[in-house]
Protein backbone atom coordinates (compact mmCIF):
# COMPACT_ATOMS: atom_id res chain seq x y z
CA UNK A 1 0.00 0.00 0.00
CA UNK A 2 1.09 3.46 -0.65
CA UNK A 3 0.53 5.58 2.45
CA UNK A 4 1.34 9.07 1.22
CA UNK A 5 -1.44 8.32 -1.06
CA UNK A 6 -3.58 6.77 1.45
CA UNK A 7 -3.25 10.14 4.30
CA UNK A 8 -4.39 12.23 1.19
CA UNK A 9 -7.47 10.15 0.70
CA UNK A 10 -8.17 10.41 4.29
CA UNK A 11 -8.09 13.85 4.70
CA UNK A 12 -9.92 14.78 1.41
CA UNK A 13 -12.59 12.28 3.36
CA UNK A 14 -11.86 14.11 6.83
CA UNK A 15 -12.31 18.03 5.04
CA UNK A 16 -15.60 16.24 3.15
CA UNK A 17 -17.46 15.73 6.86
CA UNK A 18 -16.46 19.05 8.18
CA UNK A 19 -18.45 20.83 5.40
CA UNK A 20 -21.08 18.28 5.91
CA UNK A 21 -21.53 19.07 9.64
CA UNK A 22 -21.44 22.56 9.15
CA UNK A 23 -23.76 22.70 6.46
CA UNK A 24 -26.32 20.48 8.75
CA UNK A 25 -25.80 23.34 11.68
CA UNK A 26 -25.94 26.38 9.89
CA UNK A 27 -29.05 28.81 11.14
CA UNK A 28 -29.72 30.95 8.21
CA UNK A 29 -31.23 28.95 5.01
CA UNK A 30 -29.58 31.69 2.21
CA UNK A 31 -26.42 32.12 3.93
CA UNK A 32 -26.46 28.05 4.18
CA UNK A 33 -27.01 27.82 0.41
CA UNK A 34 -24.47 30.32 -1.14
CA UNK A 35 -22.08 28.50 1.78
CA UNK A 36 -22.75 24.96 0.30
CA UNK A 37 -22.38 25.85 -2.87
CA UNK A 38 -18.63 27.44 -2.09
CA UNK A 39 -18.42 23.76 -0.52
CA UNK A 40 -18.66 22.25 -3.84
CA UNK A 41 -16.70 24.24 -5.69
CA UNK A 42 -13.81 23.48 -3.13
CA UNK A 43 -14.52 19.90 -3.38
CA UNK A 44 -13.98 19.53 -6.88
CA UNK A 45 -11.44 21.66 -7.18
CA UNK A 46 -9.72 19.17 -4.07
CA UNK A 47 -10.37 16.45 -6.13
CA UNK A 48 -9.15 17.57 -9.05
CA UNK A 49 -5.72 18.24 -7.41
CA UNK A 50 -6.04 14.61 -6.14
CA UNK A 51 -5.91 13.07 -9.29
CA UNK A 52 -3.20 15.35 -10.61
CA UNK A 53 -1.37 13.97 -7.66
CA UNK A 54 -2.04 10.31 -8.22
CA UNK A 55 -0.62 11.02 -11.38
CA UNK A 56 2.26 12.55 -10.33
CA UNK A 57 2.83 9.42 -7.86
CA UNK A 58 2.70 7.42 -11.15
CA UNK A 59 5.40 9.21 -13.10
CA UNK A 60 7.45 8.83 -9.89
CA UNK A 61 6.95 5.13 -9.56
CA UNK A 62 7.72 4.59 -13.38
CA UNK A 63 10.62 5.93 -13.42
CA UNK A 64 12.12 4.73 -9.99
CA UNK A 65 11.23 1.37 -11.84
CA UNK A 66 13.55 2.70 -14.99
CA UNK A 67 16.37 4.04 -12.67
CA UNK A 68 16.44 0.15 -10.97
CA UNK A 69 16.73 -1.33 -14.04
CA UNK A 70 19.25 0.84 -15.85
CA UNK A 71 21.65 1.29 -12.73
CA UNK A 72 23.68 3.65 -11.52
CA UNK A 73 24.85 4.90 -15.04
CA UNK A 74 21.01 5.97 -15.96
CA UNK A 75 20.06 9.84 -16.28
CA UNK A 76 19.05 11.40 -12.54
CA UNK A 77 20.31 10.17 -9.39
CA UNK A 78 18.14 6.77 -7.12
CA UNK A 79 16.94 7.41 -3.57
CA UNK A 80 19.45 6.43 -1.25
CA UNK A 81 16.97 3.76 0.02
CA UNK A 82 16.60 2.43 -3.61
CA UNK A 83 19.87 3.02 -4.50
CA UNK A 84 20.95 0.81 -1.44
CA UNK A 85 18.87 -2.09 -2.85
CA UNK A 86 19.16 -1.60 -6.58
CA UNK A 87 21.11 -4.33 -8.28
CA UNK A 88 24.81 -3.29 -9.16
CA UNK A 89 25.17 -2.47 -12.71
CA UNK A 90 26.79 -5.37 -14.91
CA UNK A 91 30.41 -5.07 -15.70
CA UNK A 92 31.66 -4.37 -19.43
CA UNK A 93 32.41 -7.37 -20.94
CA UNK A 94 36.27 -7.79 -21.81
CA UNK A 95 37.00 -7.65 -25.32
CA UNK A 96 37.56 -11.33 -26.82
CA UNK A 97 41.32 -12.26 -27.05
CA UNK A 98 40.56 -15.44 -29.49
CA UNK A 99 37.98 -16.23 -31.60
CA UNK A 100 37.49 -19.79 -33.49
CA UNK A 101 36.66 -20.77 -36.83
CA UNK A 102 36.82 -23.49 -39.17
CA UNK A 103 36.60 -24.44 -42.84
CA UNK A 104 35.64 -27.70 -44.53
CA UNK A 105 35.74 -28.75 -48.03
CA UNK A 106 34.56 -31.43 -50.66
CA UNK A 107 35.74 -31.98 -53.80
CA UNK A 108 34.79 -34.79 -56.42
CA UNK A 109 36.76 -35.04 -59.19
CA UNK A 110 36.52 -36.66 -62.29
CA UNK A 111 39.48 -36.83 -64.93
CA UNK A 112 40.25 -38.97 -68.11
CA UNK A 113 43.86 -38.92 -69.61
CA UNK A 114 45.01 -38.97 -73.30
CA UNK A 115 45.75 -42.76 -74.31
CA UNK A 116 43.42 -44.36 -76.39
CA UNK A 117 42.08 -46.63 -73.67
CA UNK A 118 40.84 -42.85 -71.94
CA UNK A 119 40.66 -44.69 -67.89
CA UNK A 120 38.96 -42.46 -65.69
CA UNK A 121 40.54 -41.52 -62.51
CA UNK A 122 37.62 -40.55 -59.83
CA UNK A 123 38.75 -38.91 -56.51
CA UNK A 124 36.92 -36.76 -53.35
CA UNK A 125 39.46 -34.08 -51.90
CA UNK A 126 38.54 -33.52 -48.33
CA UNK A 127 40.22 -30.52 -46.31
CA UNK A 128 39.61 -29.49 -42.76
CA UNK A 129 40.78 -26.39 -41.45
CA UNK A 130 40.82 -25.13 -37.95
CA UNK A 131 41.88 -21.39 -36.71
CA UNK A 132 42.50 -19.49 -33.45
CA UNK A 133 43.00 -15.65 -34.02
CA UNK A 134 44.67 -14.34 -31.56
CA UNK A 135 44.46 -10.40 -30.46
CA UNK A 136 46.60 -9.86 -27.28
CA UNK A 137 46.68 -5.89 -27.61
CA UNK A 138 46.04 -3.50 -29.66
CA UNK A 139 49.32 -3.79 -31.44
CA UNK A 140 49.41 -8.21 -31.26
CA UNK A 141 47.52 -10.88 -33.02
CA UNK A 142 48.09 -13.72 -34.31
CA UNK A 143 46.78 -16.96 -36.00
CA UNK A 144 47.40 -20.85 -35.52
CA UNK A 145 46.15 -22.84 -38.23
CA UNK A 146 45.51 -26.87 -38.21
CA UNK A 147 44.49 -28.61 -41.47
CA UNK A 148 44.25 -31.93 -42.12
CA UNK A 149 44.19 -33.40 -46.01
CA UNK A 150 43.22 -36.64 -47.33
CA UNK A 151 41.95 -37.92 -50.04
CA UNK A 152 38.70 -40.86 -49.38
CA UNK A 153 39.22 -44.47 -49.75
CA UNK A 154 43.27 -43.68 -49.79
CA UNK A 155 43.99 -44.80 -46.13
CA UNK A 156 44.55 -47.98 -45.15
CA UNK A 157 41.07 -48.13 -42.99
CA UNK A 158 38.96 -45.25 -41.70
CA UNK A 159 40.23 -46.37 -38.06
CA UNK A 160 43.69 -46.02 -38.77
CA UNK A 161 45.63 -43.22 -38.16
CA UNK A 162 48.01 -41.67 -40.99
CA UNK A 163 48.99 -38.26 -39.72
CA UNK A 164 47.25 -36.29 -42.15
CA UNK A 165 47.12 -33.37 -40.02
CA UNK A 166 49.50 -30.27 -39.92
CA UNK A 167 50.38 -27.10 -38.61
CA UNK A 168 49.45 -24.68 -41.86
CA UNK A 169 49.63 -21.53 -40.70
CA UNK A 170 51.59 -20.45 -37.02
CA UNK A 171 52.34 -16.70 -37.04
CA UNK A 172 51.79 -13.67 -34.71
CA UNK A 173 51.79 -10.05 -36.12
CA UNK A 174 53.50 -7.11 -34.54
CA UNK A 175 51.61 -3.61 -35.67
CA UNK A 176 53.81 -0.39 -34.91
CA UNK A 177 57.24 -2.28 -34.50
CA UNK A 178 59.88 0.52 -34.70
CA UNK A 179 57.32 2.98 -36.49
CA UNK A 180 53.71 3.78 -36.36
CA UNK A 181 53.64 2.45 -40.18
CA UNK A 182 55.84 -0.44 -39.69
CA UNK A 183 55.00 -4.28 -39.04
CA UNK A 184 56.33 -7.61 -38.94
CA UNK A 185 54.56 -10.90 -39.06
CA UNK A 186 56.64 -13.78 -38.27
CA UNK A 187 56.14 -17.70 -38.41
CA UNK A 188 54.24 -19.99 -41.10
CA UNK A 189 52.19 -18.26 -43.10
CA UNK A 190 50.27 -17.54 -46.46
CA UNK A 191 51.89 -15.12 -49.13
CA UNK A 192 50.11 -14.22 -51.98
CA UNK A 193 51.14 -10.92 -54.60
CA UNK A 194 49.25 -9.99 -57.70
CA UNK A 195 47.93 -12.18 -59.73
CA UNK A 196 49.86 -15.08 -58.08
CA UNK A 197 51.45 -15.88 -61.54
CA UNK A 198 55.04 -15.59 -59.15
CA UNK A 199 53.77 -16.47 -55.69
CA UNK A 200 50.47 -17.43 -54.25
CA UNK A 201 49.02 -19.53 -51.59
CA UNK A 202 47.60 -22.08 -54.39
CA UNK A 203 44.49 -22.32 -52.61
CA UNK A 204 43.12 -24.83 -55.29
CA UNK A 205 45.31 -27.73 -54.36
CA UNK A 206 44.17 -30.02 -51.17
CA UNK A 207 47.06 -29.04 -49.37
CA UNK A 208 47.97 -25.05 -50.55
CA UNK A 209 51.20 -23.74 -50.11
CA UNK A 210 52.41 -22.05 -46.73
CA UNK A 211 56.30 -20.21 -46.08
CA UNK A 212 58.05 -20.12 -43.05
CA UNK A 213 59.02 -17.00 -43.18
CA UNK A 214 59.63 -13.04 -41.83
CA UNK A 215 57.36 -9.92 -43.69
CA UNK A 216 58.26 -6.68 -42.82
CA UNK A 217 55.15 -4.31 -44.44
CA UNK A 218 55.20 -0.70 -44.40
CA UNK A 219 52.09 0.84 -45.33
CA UNK A 220 51.61 4.41 -46.55
CA UNK A 221 48.36 6.73 -47.61
CA UNK A 222 49.89 6.20 -51.02
CA UNK A 223 51.90 3.22 -51.45
CA UNK A 224 52.92 0.07 -49.27
CA UNK A 225 56.01 -1.95 -49.37
CA UNK A 226 56.93 -5.79 -48.19
CA UNK A 227 60.24 -7.11 -47.24
CA UNK A 228 60.11 -10.66 -47.59
CA UNK A 229 62.70 -13.66 -46.50
CA UNK A 230 60.86 -17.17 -46.39
CA UNK A 231 62.18 -20.78 -46.15
CA UNK A 232 59.86 -23.11 -48.59
CA UNK A 233 61.67 -26.36 -48.06
CA UNK A 234 64.20 -27.40 -45.92
CA UNK A 235 66.79 -30.67 -47.22
CA UNK A 236 69.85 -30.52 -45.01
CA UNK A 237 69.18 -33.86 -44.86
CA UNK A 238 69.89 -34.59 -48.19
CA UNK A 239 73.33 -35.67 -47.70
CA UNK A 240 73.71 -33.46 -50.55
CA UNK A 241 74.68 -30.06 -49.48
CA UNK A 242 72.51 -27.81 -48.17
CA UNK A 243 69.51 -28.20 -50.19
CA UNK A 244 67.10 -25.26 -48.47
CA UNK A 245 64.62 -23.62 -50.55
CA UNK A 246 64.60 -20.18 -50.19
CA UNK A 247 62.81 -16.69 -51.43
CA UNK A 248 63.97 -13.33 -50.84
CA UNK A 249 61.94 -10.45 -52.01
CA UNK A 250 60.61 -6.88 -51.98
CA UNK A 251 57.43 -6.21 -53.50
CA UNK A 252 55.75 -2.50 -54.31
CA UNK A 253 52.20 -1.10 -54.64
CA UNK A 254 52.02 2.65 -55.48
CA UNK A 255 48.83 3.44 -55.31
CA UNK A 256 46.09 2.94 -52.11
CA UNK A 257 44.78 0.08 -51.45
CA UNK A 258 41.36 0.80 -52.05
CA UNK A 259 42.24 2.33 -55.51
CA UNK A 260 41.43 -0.06 -58.46
CA UNK A 261 44.46 1.53 -60.02
CA UNK A 262 47.93 0.33 -59.32
CA UNK A 263 51.29 -0.38 -60.04
CA UNK A 264 53.40 -3.00 -58.17
CA UNK A 265 57.16 -3.17 -59.07
CA UNK A 266 58.94 -6.53 -57.81
CA UNK A 267 62.49 -8.29 -56.88
CA UNK A 268 62.29 -11.71 -56.04
CA UNK A 269 65.34 -13.93 -55.33
CA UNK A 270 65.04 -17.48 -55.59
CA UNK A 271 68.06 -19.84 -53.60
CA UNK A 272 67.24 -23.59 -54.27
CA UNK A 273 70.06 -25.20 -52.79
CA UNK A 274 69.46 -28.91 -54.11
CA UNK A 275 72.59 -28.89 -56.36
CA UNK A 276 71.51 -29.96 -60.31
CA UNK A 277 73.32 -31.00 -63.32
CA UNK A 278 73.27 -28.91 -66.71
CA UNK A 279 72.56 -29.62 -70.13
CA UNK A 280 76.55 -30.19 -70.91
CA UNK A 281 77.80 -33.35 -69.71
CA UNK A 282 81.18 -31.57 -68.41
CA UNK A 283 79.41 -29.57 -65.82
CA UNK A 284 79.06 -30.51 -62.45
CA UNK A 285 76.03 -30.01 -60.20
CA UNK A 286 75.45 -26.74 -58.23
CA UNK A 287 72.62 -24.74 -56.30
CA UNK A 288 70.25 -23.10 -58.83
CA UNK A 289 70.16 -18.54 -58.36
CA UNK A 290 67.59 -16.78 -59.83
CA UNK A 291 66.50 -13.11 -59.49
CA UNK A 292 63.16 -11.96 -61.20
CA UNK A 293 62.75 -8.64 -61.76
CA UNK A 294 59.21 -7.65 -62.71
CA UNK A 295 56.22 -5.29 -62.42
CA UNK A 296 52.16 -5.35 -62.55
CA UNK A 297 50.36 -2.20 -63.71
CA UNK A 298 46.49 -3.42 -63.35
CA UNK A 299 43.34 -0.40 -63.58
CA UNK A 300 39.17 -0.91 -63.09
CA UNK A 301 37.34 1.61 -64.14
CA UNK A 302 33.87 2.23 -62.97
CA UNK A 303 32.53 2.94 -66.99
CA UNK A 304 33.39 -1.54 -66.75
CA UNK A 305 36.64 -1.42 -68.31
CA UNK A 306 39.10 -2.48 -66.47
CA UNK A 307 42.90 -4.30 -67.66
CA UNK A 308 46.13 -6.14 -66.17
CA UNK A 309 49.29 -6.09 -67.44
CA UNK A 310 52.27 -8.05 -65.85
CA UNK A 311 55.83 -8.59 -66.79
CA UNK A 312 59.04 -9.98 -65.55
CA UNK A 313 63.15 -10.74 -66.51
CA UNK A 314 65.16 -13.23 -64.78
CA UNK A 315 68.92 -13.76 -64.81
CA UNK A 316 70.90 -15.82 -62.49
CA UNK A 317 72.84 -19.39 -62.72
CA UNK A 318 69.69 -22.70 -62.97
CA UNK A 319 72.69 -25.19 -61.61
CA UNK A 320 75.86 -24.71 -63.71
CA UNK A 321 74.02 -23.15 -66.50
CA UNK A 322 73.16 -19.60 -67.32
CA UNK A 323 69.94 -18.61 -66.89
CA UNK A 324 68.26 -15.68 -69.09
CA UNK A 325 63.99 -16.15 -69.39
CA UNK A 326 61.39 -13.43 -69.67
CA UNK A 327 57.39 -13.48 -69.35
CA UNK A 328 54.69 -11.32 -69.93
CA UNK A 329 51.16 -11.51 -69.35
CA UNK A 330 48.07 -9.04 -70.55
CA UNK A 331 44.65 -8.71 -70.11
CA UNK A 332 41.55 -6.40 -70.87
CA UNK A 333 37.56 -7.44 -69.79
CA UNK A 334 34.33 -5.01 -70.42
CA UNK A 335 31.53 -5.24 -68.03
CA UNK A 336 28.20 -3.84 -69.15
CA UNK A 337 26.44 -2.29 -66.81
CA UNK A 338 23.07 -4.26 -68.39
CA UNK A 339 20.91 -7.53 -66.62
CA UNK A 340 22.97 -10.64 -66.19
CA UNK A 341 25.85 -8.14 -66.00
CA UNK A 342 27.57 -9.75 -68.99
CA UNK A 343 31.56 -9.67 -69.31
CA UNK A 344 33.42 -9.56 -72.49
CA UNK A 345 37.53 -10.70 -71.93
CA UNK A 346 40.68 -11.68 -73.50
CA UNK A 347 43.63 -12.64 -71.94
CA UNK A 348 47.64 -13.59 -73.99
CA UNK A 349 50.09 -15.15 -71.85
CA UNK A 350 53.72 -15.75 -73.01
CA UNK A 351 56.88 -17.14 -71.48
CA UNK A 352 60.11 -18.56 -72.40
CA UNK A 353 61.31 -21.43 -73.65
CA UNK A 354 64.65 -23.26 -73.87
CA UNK A 355 65.80 -23.56 -77.84
CA UNK A 356 68.67 -25.54 -77.41
CA UNK A 357 68.63 -28.07 -74.75
CA UNK A 358 72.39 -28.49 -74.65
CA UNK A 359 74.22 -25.49 -75.23
CA UNK A 360 74.67 -24.79 -71.27
CA UNK A 361 72.30 -21.82 -71.02
CA UNK A 362 68.80 -21.89 -69.70
CA UNK A 363 66.29 -19.87 -71.49
CA UNK A 364 62.93 -21.54 -69.71
CA UNK A 365 61.33 -19.13 -67.28
CA UNK A 366 60.73 -20.06 -64.01
CA UNK A 367 56.91 -19.36 -62.43
CA UNK A 368 58.70 -19.77 -58.85
CA UNK A 369 55.34 -20.97 -56.89
CA UNK A 370 52.40 -19.80 -58.27
CA UNK A 371 48.66 -20.20 -58.24
CA UNK A 372 48.26 -21.18 -62.04
CA UNK A 373 44.88 -22.75 -61.59
CA UNK A 374 43.47 -19.28 -61.95
CA UNK A 375 45.02 -18.30 -65.33
CA UNK A 376 46.39 -21.16 -68.04
CA UNK A 377 42.98 -23.67 -68.00
CA UNK A 378 41.49 -25.19 -65.39
CA UNK A 379 42.44 -28.45 -66.41
CA UNK A 380 46.01 -27.48 -64.95
CA UNK A 381 48.01 -28.61 -68.44
CA UNK A 382 49.87 -25.55 -68.50
CA UNK A 383 52.49 -23.19 -66.52
CA UNK A 384 53.72 -20.18 -67.51
CA UNK A 385 56.99 -21.53 -68.56
CA UNK A 386 57.65 -22.46 -72.21
CA UNK A 387 53.74 -21.55 -73.40
CA UNK A 388 51.69 -19.16 -75.32
CA UNK A 389 47.93 -18.98 -74.05
CA UNK A 390 44.91 -17.22 -76.34
CA UNK A 391 42.11 -16.69 -73.99
CA UNK A 392 38.97 -14.74 -75.16
CA UNK A 393 36.12 -15.54 -72.52
CA UNK A 394 32.59 -14.63 -71.50
CA UNK A 395 31.11 -14.34 -68.28
CA UNK A 396 27.44 -13.45 -67.16
CA UNK A 397 25.40 -13.19 -63.89
CA UNK A 398 22.29 -14.65 -63.55
CA UNK A 399 21.35 -13.22 -60.51
CA UNK A 400 24.20 -11.12 -57.96
CA UNK A 401 25.55 -13.87 -55.97
CA UNK A 402 25.49 -16.36 -58.69
CA UNK A 403 28.53 -16.22 -62.06
CA UNK A 404 29.01 -18.59 -64.90
CA UNK A 405 31.74 -17.98 -67.13
CA UNK A 406 32.58 -20.09 -70.69
CA UNK A 407 36.59 -19.12 -71.51
CA UNK A 408 39.03 -20.92 -74.77
CA UNK A 409 42.35 -21.37 -74.68
CA UNK A 410 44.54 -21.48 -77.65
CA UNK A 411 47.60 -23.41 -76.12
CA UNK A 412 51.48 -23.31 -77.53
CA UNK A 413 55.06 -23.70 -76.90
CA UNK A 414 57.38 -21.00 -77.28
CA UNK A 415 60.03 -23.44 -78.08
CA UNK A 416 59.55 -26.32 -80.22
CA UNK A 417 62.69 -27.63 -78.69
CA UNK A 418 61.63 -26.81 -75.34
CA UNK A 419 59.68 -28.79 -72.61
CA UNK A 420 56.12 -28.41 -72.39
CA UNK A 421 55.43 -28.52 -68.19
CA UNK A 422 52.37 -28.41 -66.06
CA UNK A 423 51.26 -26.23 -63.52
CA UNK A 424 53.11 -27.79 -61.20
CA UNK A 425 56.28 -27.99 -63.52
CA UNK A 426 55.83 -31.73 -64.23
CA UNK A 427 56.96 -32.76 -67.46
CA UNK A 428 54.55 -33.95 -69.86
CA UNK A 429 56.37 -33.42 -73.20
CA UNK A 430 59.53 -33.50 -74.80
CA UNK A 431 61.08 -33.25 -78.11
CA UNK A 432 64.32 -32.41 -78.12
CA UNK A 433 64.21 -32.79 -82.18
CA UNK A 434 61.56 -29.95 -82.52
CA UNK A 435 59.84 -32.95 -85.48
CA UNK A 436 56.66 -32.19 -83.73
CA UNK A 437 56.28 -28.46 -83.33
CA UNK A 438 54.75 -26.22 -81.07
CA UNK A 439 51.18 -27.13 -81.19
CA UNK A 440 50.00 -28.21 -77.76
CA UNK A 441 45.81 -28.15 -78.18
CA UNK A 442 42.75 -26.52 -77.22
CA UNK A 443 41.01 -26.02 -73.77
CA UNK A 444 37.41 -25.27 -73.01
CA UNK A 445 36.47 -24.66 -69.55
CA UNK A 446 32.93 -24.22 -68.09
CA UNK A 447 32.26 -22.77 -64.60
CA UNK A 448 29.75 -21.94 -62.48
CA UNK A 449 29.86 -20.19 -58.91
CA UNK A 450 26.67 -20.05 -56.38
CA UNK A 451 26.02 -20.16 -52.85
CA UNK A 452 23.60 -22.71 -51.98
CA UNK A 453 23.52 -21.33 -48.11
CA UNK A 454 25.01 -17.91 -46.35
CA UNK A 455 28.01 -20.02 -45.54
CA UNK A 456 27.70 -22.68 -48.20
CA UNK A 457 29.58 -22.10 -51.72
CA UNK A 458 29.57 -24.35 -54.41
CA UNK A 459 31.99 -24.45 -57.45
CA UNK A 460 31.02 -26.63 -60.45
CA UNK A 461 33.17 -26.99 -63.52
CA UNK A 462 34.00 -28.85 -66.69
CA UNK A 463 36.72 -29.00 -68.92
CA UNK A 464 38.36 -30.82 -71.96
CA UNK A 465 41.29 -30.50 -73.65
CA UNK A 466 41.72 -31.74 -77.10
CA UNK A 467 45.22 -32.31 -77.70
CA UNK A 468 47.21 -30.87 -80.37
CA UNK A 469 50.41 -32.19 -82.52
CA UNK A 470 52.54 -31.82 -79.89
CA UNK A 471 50.87 -33.39 -77.22
CA UNK A 472 49.47 -36.18 -79.92
CA UNK A 473 53.03 -37.10 -79.56
CA UNK A 474 53.96 -37.18 -76.85
CA UNK A 475 50.79 -37.68 -74.38
CA UNK A 476 48.24 -39.72 -76.92
CA UNK A 477 45.23 -38.86 -79.24
CA UNK A 478 41.92 -38.46 -76.96
CA UNK A 479 40.66 -35.78 -75.53
CA UNK A 480 40.89 -35.11 -71.72
CA UNK A 481 38.15 -33.94 -69.54
CA UNK A 482 38.07 -32.89 -66.35
CA UNK A 483 34.94 -32.16 -64.07
CA UNK A 484 34.65 -31.76 -60.34
CA UNK A 485 32.27 -29.95 -57.68
CA UNK A 486 33.70 -28.42 -54.86
CA UNK A 487 31.63 -27.65 -51.74
CA UNK A 488 33.28 -25.21 -49.26
CA UNK A 489 31.46 -24.70 -45.69
CA UNK A 490 33.01 -21.60 -43.14
CA UNK A 491 32.27 -21.65 -39.95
Amino acid sequence: MNHPTCWKQFAIFSIFIFISVTGLFSTSGLAQGNEYDSLIQRLAQLEQRQAALEQENQSLRDRLASLESAGPAGSGSLPLQAAATAPAAPSEAPPQRVTFGAQIRFRPESRSNFTETNPVNNVVLQRVRLNARLRLSENLSGLVQLQDSRLWGQEASTASNEFNIDLHQAYFQLDQFLHPRLSLRLGRQEVSYGNQRLVGAFGWNNIGRSFDALKLTYAAPQWSSDFLFSRVADRRNSNRGDGSQDLIGLYTRIGPSASGIGLEPYVLYLRDGREIGGETAASLPEATRIVTLGFRHFAAFQSGFGYDMESAYQAGQRGPDTHRAAAVAASARYRFAARFSPEFGFEYDFATGDSDPQDGRSEEFHNLFPTNHLHYGYGDYMGWRNMQDFKPYFAFRPRANVRAEVSYHRLLLAEERGAWKNAGGKVLGFDPTGLLGTDLGHEIDLTLTFPLYEQVRMLAGYSVFLPGAFARGTQGSQASQFGYLQTLVTF
